[in-house]
């Protein structure tokens, strides 16, 4: 049955899939994304076989538990990988040379680690990680670690379980550092299976599950990251995620998450811990004291309450195919357009290659079409195409912030850091213009603010 609560958004049908994907999953699809969501159903709803937005949208709220095949369909549409190796090398450096050595000191009887990379897209933090832990504890060290990776997206897991990146995800590391984690492999570059066998991945829905679960594996977590995830919720959601995070922490754990994505909530029953350059927040530690009158243990308060605690759901038991996304034949721009860029999502390049090319063919003038063959050039390695393609796509649309950000960061990665400079400088004037909250690229981009802070780090100035 249709949450009451959708029927609200002026009762139209689009209003009541933007209620549905929040109430599944806690993102959020503000108004000026509407008519690009309205867009993905119009792509998705002639493949689901069903007739029309009535059957669609009853199907979707009868998948209570959001892990059918509409559902995974759906969500490898709302969310975007962005993440790549030494994303944020000041939050790694404070967990492998400040946290992680207290916690290894604090469990040194136990000699058990728990890690949970929340929101893991396709792997990159949680191999991060794992090298990192490596780094302090040798495989024969007798350690038990867990280091687990969660997401919505199927799709982007099995990518993660396959442990091969391209060099998208290597655009922050050195050729030197990758040379001594990862083998080449067919498209790309193949994770060593010491720290493969270090990670566990699995199906996760923050918004959804029970956590803390002492059955399964979400319990009693050292660390925890979630970067860039809290982005896509809405307040409540942000809530009642946290809530949930802080009572999976181990007292005296730690939740790192985005530098500014829990300003304004409320954190009971954490602390926060400055680091240089990174900030994390500390679950209180236990405290055991002596009353001054009867000499008794005053114990620490009871865990904190969980508001909504919603019944696990089985992982799917198959991952989501091309064929759960694509509709046979999409016409029109934004139909090519979206088509193309969940079948690049799904590893499908050529498919996506074509569809890319069907739509400069349906309009020469568009600059996106080259955006998404910039894409698909770069997955396979073929960076100089790719830079030609961004070329166009600036020429086409001298305002495209996206063509900015991704030449600079083809530039920076072969080396040449005085052009990748200038392009930075210019996508960052052009972020300035935008509403703090605009989100690069639309529906689920990372928004500006987090690009600005981004883009500043890199060049060393002020925004």
């Amino acid at each position: 049955m249709i949450p009451q609560a959708a029927k609200s958004i002026n009762g139209t049908d689009v209003g009541i899939l933007r209620e549905l994907i929040r109430e599944r999953t806690g993102i959020w699809i503000p108004e000026r994304d509407l008519q690009r969501l309205e867009g993905i159903a119009s792509v998705l709803i002639p493949s689901s076989g069903l007739q029309g937005w009535t059957a669609y949208l009853a199907r979707l709220a009868a998948d209570e538990d959001a892990t059918g095949p509409l559902w995974r369909a759906l969500i490898g549409h709302l969310t975007v990988p962005e993440t790549f190796f030494s994303r944020d090398q000041a939050q790694l450096d404070a967990i492998e040379h400040q946290i992680l050595p207290e916690l290894i000191a604090r469990n040194r009887d136990t000699r058990a680690l728990r890690i949970w990379s929340a929101g893991c897209a396709t792997g990159e933090e949680a191999y991060s990680l794992a090298m990192a832990v490596r780094r302090h504890l040798k495989p024969d060290s007798g350690w038990k670690v867990l280091i687990l990776g969660t997401d919505l997206n199927d799709t982007y897991l099995g990518r993660a379980r396959s442990g091969v990146f391209t060099q998208w995800s290597f655009r922050r590391m050195s050729v030197e550092e990758r040379a001594l984690d990862f083998e080449p492999a067919h498209g790309g570059w193949r994770i060593s299976p010491e720290l493969r066998r270090m990670v566990t991945f699995q199906h996760g829905n923050l918004v959804l599950d029970r956590y803390p679960d002492e059955e399964g594996q979400l319990h009693d977590m050292d660390l925890i990251l979630c970067r860039n995830v809290f982005i896509y919720f809405d307040r409540s959601a942000t809530a009642d995620v946290l809530q949930k995070m802080t009572s999976t922490l181990r007292p005296g754990g730690f939740l790192i998450t985005g530098h500014t994505e829990l300003v304004g909530q409320d954190l009971q029953g954490l602390e926060n811990r400055g680091f240089p350059g990174a900030m994390a927040h500390q679950r209180v530690p236990v405290h055991v004291t002596e009353t001054a009158s009867q000499g008794a243990s005053v114990a620490e308060p009871e865990p904190l309450r969980i508001r909504r605690q919603a019944r696990p759901h089985p992982r799917p038991s198959t991952p989501v195919t091309l064929a759960d996304g694509l509709p046979r034949e999409p016409s029109g721009l934004s139909e090519l357009l979206i088509a193309g860029e969940a079948a690049a999502n799904a590893g499908a390049y050529a498919d996506a290659r074509a569809l890319a090319e069907r739509a400069v063919a349906l309009d020469e003038f568009a600059h996106e079409p080259y955006l998404l063959l910039a894409t698909v050039a770069e997955l396979e390695g073929e960076t100089r195409r790719a830079r030609g393609l961004l070329d166009q796509a600036l020429y086409l649309e001298p305002s495209s912030i996206p063509a900015y950000l991704t030449l600079a960061a083809l530039h920076h990665q072969e080396g040449n850091d005085d052009r990748a400079r200038v392009l930075w400088h210019a996508g960052l004037d052009l972020l300035k213009r935008l509403n703090p909250e605009d989100r690069i690229p639309p529906l689920t981009g990372t928004p500006a603010r987090v690009l600005m802070s981004e883009i500043t780090s890199l060049l060393g100035v002020s925004a």
